[in-house]
């Protein structure tokens, strides 16, 4: 049997009828095509998760929080802020500072 749009072959000679070698043949046939199908989605959503995720490199850094040096630098809006512990008790935040 073939599967005509996706080209997928399955045959079956095990018995001696014709109608059951049919019938496995087209069980065999649905198992390949569900595995093509999962497969398939399987790896778009791995993409689409990659996507997403990015590749954590530091380039993607948001903000860096130096506690030695007392200083909190936000990457994407290039502001620098002194007084790590009142801005982590919410009395300074980086949106009212833009």
């Amino acid at each position: 049997m073939v599967h005509i749009p996706t080209g997928v072959v399955s045959e079956c000679q095990q018995e001696r009828s014709q109608l059951r070698n049919r019938e496995k043949a087209m069980q065999i046939l649905r198992a390949k095509l569900y595995s093509l199908k999962l497969e398939d989605e399987t790896s778009k959503r791995y993409q689409a998760r990659k996507i997403q995720i990015g590749t954590k490199g530091r380039s993607e850094k948001i903000r860096t929080y130096n506690f030695s040096q007392d200083r909190i630098t936000d990457h994407r809006i290039g502001k620098t802020l002194h007084d790590v512990k009142g801005f982590l008790l919410g009395e300074e935040l980086l949106e009212e500072i833009e």
